[in-house]
């Protein structure tokens, strides 16, 4: 009866051990893809555009099941809070950048997914900035009848961005999946940063 109860003490703690690494958790890592920029409306003293941070993710599945992600998109401040007009998460495909937040995205069980991912803000520029911005931009693709560039990565570019998105505003990539160990809705939140 004690050989039993030794037993089951053995294999109830590396049960629980085992269950307790069950996880699902991202990073950022680095990343050699060129900055970007969308120009939205051209004004008179000032050109209306979305700057694109890239950002390079790996999600991690240590589950003993596939989990699937329901969402991808932006967050202010890392809720579950969708905005049409705020800053927007686009997934690079080959040349192109796909807008999905709600396309749904599988990771097996034990394995792990890369994402090479673009965070797009609207700012606004003024006439010497927005030369600064294009001096050297190359055409990338399009993008809903918008041209897309890739814009070279120097001080005076990165001084622009830092100042039109300071940290305030740069937020999270928020992902949406349903825990498998719980069968409860779960998130995960990766911060932006360039």
């Amino acid at each position: 009866m004690r050989n039993f109860l030794i037993l089951f003490l053995i294999s109830l703690s590396l049960t629980s051990c085992k269950s307790q690494n069950e996880r699902v958790y991202g990073e950022s890592q680095e990343t050699k893809l060129p900055l970007k920029t969308v120009v939205i409306n051209r004004n008179k003293d000032s050109v209306y555009m979305q700057l694109m941070v890239p950002s390079k993710i790996k999600i991690n599945n240590d589950f003993n099941s596939e989990i699937f992600f329901t969402k991808m998109q932006f967050s202010q401040n890392g809720g579950n809070v969708f905005s049409f007009k705020g800053p927007k998460v686009y997934e690079q495909r080959d040349d192109t950048l796909e807008y999905k937040p709600v396309k749904k995205r599988y990771i097996k069980s034990n394995s792990f997914k890369e994402y090479n991912l673009y965070v797009g803000y609207n700012v606004f520029l003024n006439t010497n900035e927005t030369d600064i911005v294009l001096k050297n931009a190359n055409f990338s693709n399009k993008m809903k009848n918008k041209e897309v560039y890739n814009i070279e990565r120097n001080e005076n570019i990165l001084e622009i961005f830092n100042q039109k998105i300071p940290d305030s505003i740069r937020g999270y990539i928020h992902l949406n999946y349903t825990n498998p160990k719980t069968e409860q809705f779960d998130y995960l939140n990766i911060p932006v940063s360039f």
